[in-house]
């Protein structure tokens, strides 16, 4: 799950910390932005449901590793 959205990881700083000139990197393409926000979504839907917790928050009920 994890490696379907790890293309994100070349643009978490990216736009903090230019190229060497000077430049800022293009944006990622929205359709895969959009994607890996949907995988995103859900996988913590996924967590909140395998660890128990409330839509409000609190401490997980299930304490067991997700496998």
């Amino acid at each position: 799950m994890l490696t379907s959205i790890s293309f994100l990881e070349a643009y978490s700083t990216s736009y903090r910390y230019g190229t060497p000139t000077g430049r800022v990197p293009i944006s990622p393409p929205m359709d895969r932005v959009a994607a890996a926000l949907e995988r995103i979504d859900t996988l913590i839907t996924e967590l909140r449901r395998h660890f128990d917790i409330d839509e409000g928050g609190g401490t997980a009920r299930n304490v067991a590793p997700r496998r």
